[in-house]
């Protein structure tokens, strides 16, 4: 029984947390002291409820999952450090509705541990929801770039949902290896299940229209970037590229290397 409640509070949660990760463009914006909430809008107060839902359905999984600790990593200690940084960037402006300010790095914070709390299987979902959000703003950086839609900015002619260029380049770099390395994980992954008598159709399908959705993420990054004229995010982008390149020719994983295996 504690079984089938695990499964369900942690797909519940993934549910939350992918919705959460497609809107959180459009919630939060990045200025000089940091991230904030965008003031004059009930998007921000939604952020902080589905936060607060997230973190009763957190305690609900300790409670009936059998394993509720998580094995600390560097990168937790990396994440744990920006979150107060940012916290602490508030606290020392002391501008208004700092209170509202200060919910952006705890529901970050609650976001962030329930990511780190979901199976393989529901971060797959959070995965595929990241990658909607960059095919979505790099399809919007693109009708921008054409004249379709008008920037957030009296200079720049792209910003996507941001207010300049710089954070929406970033944004989109961020998710370009993601989307090559779902890419390359479907197309290994469909082989296998190709050759799987076992293997249901809809599972085939749901691979397949994963990556189509990495290869569409990809290409849209890859002609919206240059036309952000985003001299980091070049350089985060050839650094991200070279790591990729020279670790498929090591052939260390099977979704990045020609003849690895797949987890099925």
């Amino acid at each position: 029984m504690n079984r089938i409640a695990n499964e369900a509070v942690s797909w519940l949660l993934a549910v939350l947390t992918g919705a959460l990760v497609v809107c959180l463009p459009f919630i939060i914006y990045v200025h000089t002291i940091g991230i904030s909430l965008i003031p004059d809008s009930g998007r921000g107060l939604v952020f902080v409820a589905v936060a607060g839902l997230m973190l009763i359905l957190l305690g609900a999984k300790v409670a009936v999952g059998r394993r509720g600790v998580i094995r600390f990593t560097v990168f937790d200690l990396y994440a744990v450090f920006l979150l107060l940084w940012q916290a602490v960037q508030v606290l020392v402006v002391h501008e208004q509705l700092f209170a509202f300010r200060l919910a952006v790095p705890v529901a970050l914070g609650i976001l962030y541990v329930s990511v780190r709390m979901l199976g393989y299987r529901q971060k797959r979902l959070v995965v595929g929801a990241l990658l909607l959000t960059g095919l979505v703003q790099a399809v919007f950086g693109n009708l921008q770039l054409y004249g379709v839609y008008g920037g957030n900015h009296g200079t720049f002619k792209i910003t996507g949902c941001f207010f300049n260029p710089g954070p929406y380049a970033g944004y989109l770099v961020m998710l370009f290896p993601l989307a090559f390395v779902s890419w390359r994980f479907s197309r290994c992954k469909i082989e296998v299940l190709q050759n799987d008598p076992l293997s249901s159709r809809w599972k085939q399908w749901a691979w397949l229209f994963g990556k189509y959705l990495s290869l569409g993420c990809l290409l849209s990054i890859a002609v919206i970037l240059p036309a952000a004229q985003s001299r980091a995010a070049y350089l985060a982008a050839g650094g991200a590229g070279l790591f990729l390149f020279v670790y498929a020719l090591q052939g260390k994983t099977g979704w990045l290397s020609l003849g690895g295996t797949v987890q099925k």
